[in-house]
């Protein structure tokens, strides 16, 4: 009597299925920590731009205008120009460069925000976060700040 090596149809089946059920927690668990990761690289972002701002307040006394921007991603655009130091900015006479890059979202969405008050003695930036159940979100700016909505998803920081 000769015996056959191999797996039946059913014993295939069955290893596939399983294999199939763990692939997919595997993947739903790294979509969590992508969303995670992108959220901690926004928080550290915004507190390196803090710290860009800081030095720019040092080197003119006030901060970066953005005169006629009313976007999201005008504000934004204009506090660039200045920290990176380009031409468009009002205040680049001297081509004081605070940062080579400013951060820009990690998916290239409109998530950051700035505005100075109106008397140019404080400012507010903002990141949209994908978890808003982030712990970040414990600590942050909460309402409404020189027009900006700091809500949570919003992670706000005003200085």
């Amino acid at each position: 009597m000769k015996v056959k090596g191999g797996f039946t149809l059913i014993e295939l089946l069955v290893v596939t299925a399983i294999i199939g059920i763990l692939a997919s927690i595997v993947l739903v668990s790294l979509g969590a920590a992508r969303v995670s990761a992108r959220d901690t690289r926004r928080v550290a972002d915004l507190k390196q731009t803090a710290l860009a701002l800081e030095f720019y307040v040092d080197h003119y006394k006030h901060y970066p205008p953005i005169g006629g921007a009313t976007t999201p991603e005008a504000r934004w655009s204009k506090l660039k120009e200045c920290l990176e130091a380009r031409p468009a900015c009002a205040d680049n006479s001297d081509s004081f460069q605070i940062m080579p890059a400013v951060p820009q979202d990690p998916l290239g969405l409109i998530s950051f925000d700035y505005a100075p008050n109106s008397k140019q003695s404080s400012f507010i930036i903002k990141a949209v976060l994908e978890d808003s159940f982030n712990a970040a979100l414990i600590t942050d700016v909460d309402g409404t700040e020189n027009g900006i909505d700091c809500e949570d998803p919003a992670y706000c920081i005003k200085i």
